[in-house]
């Protein structure tokens, strides 16, 4: 899985903010926004997320979301 990983880069390359290092792919936390886009754009599925994580989180969300919020518009 990690020899796909090096072949394919795409993680790295469509990280919008740079996270991951093109060269060894690891990710940095410092700067990984949780965007997840390197899990999606994965052809291998050598990045995933831990189901468990998934749970927790949208049991977080959940009644943040569920409850319908009018547009704002915030003029600087």
């Amino acid at each position: 899985m990690e020899d796909a990983a090096k072949e394919c880069g795409l993680c790295a390359e469509r990280c919008p903010v740079q996270a991951i290092d093109p060269t060894s792919f690891v990710t940095d936390p410092r700067k990984c926004i949780s965007c997840m886009r390197c899990v999606k754009q994965c052809p291998e599925t050598v990045r995933s997320v831990n189901g468990a994580m998934v749970s927790v989180a949208a049991f977080a969300i959940k009644k943040a979301c569920s409850i319908r919020k009018e547009n704002e518009l915030f003029l600087s």
